[in-house]
């Protein structure tokens, strides 16, 4: 085993304490749940394996899963979407020499900034979605559903804006 592996092993172990120990518990009402967990696989460098960030996918929604209340499955399954749609993604709202270029994580330093904010925000609001449907399971309340994706995808982007904006890499002009 790697450096690089521990390294994303001690990341993945941060989002999770974060996330079901501070962001899970937040009093921020019926429509808001934010969740930054989802930061882990955005930040992965672009040249990263895919069955990798498929596994770590998998292997973090099932932590969220495990310590938190709610249907068992529910955040593996939305984050392993992500991370499968996340190439597209990142196709979509990035030039190709930053594609082939970013070997190290990514964040708002080390992205440019009206991408890293598009990349951030679909990637989210899909997460969402897809957690918020497989959640409710039903259409039958569908405006509280569409509250709660709409709402807490607008914190979840805030927090993990300002948790990118804390690393200390080096910054990239926009």
């Amino acid at each position: 085993m790697n450096n690089t592996f521990f390294r994303y092993l001690l990341w993945l172990i941060l989002f999770v304490v974060l996330q079901t120990l501070i962001f899970s518990r937040l009093p921020l009402g019926t429509y808001v749940y934010p969740m930054i967990y989802v930061l882990f696989i955005l930040m992965l460098p672009i040249t990263y394996s895919f069955s990798a960030l498929l596994l770590w996918a998998f292997l973090l929604g099932l932590c969220i899963d495990v310590f938190t209340n709610g249907i068992l499955g529910a955040h593996a399954a939305a984050t392993v979407a992500i991370a499968y749609i996340r190439p597209f993604i990142l196709k979509l709202v990035t030039v190709r020499e930053d594609r082939e270029n970013n070997t190290q994580f990514i964040t708002k330093n080390t992205m440019r900034s009206r991408f890293f904010i598009t990349y951030i925000s679909l990637a989210i609001v899909l997460h969402h979605i897809i957690y918020f449907l497989i959640d409710t399971f039903s259409f039958f309340n569908i405006i509280h559903t569409f509250l709660l994706i709409i709402l807490s995808s607008v914190l979840s982007i805030i927090f993990v804006f300002i948790i990118s904006s804390l690393t200390n890499s080096p910054r990239h002009t926009s």
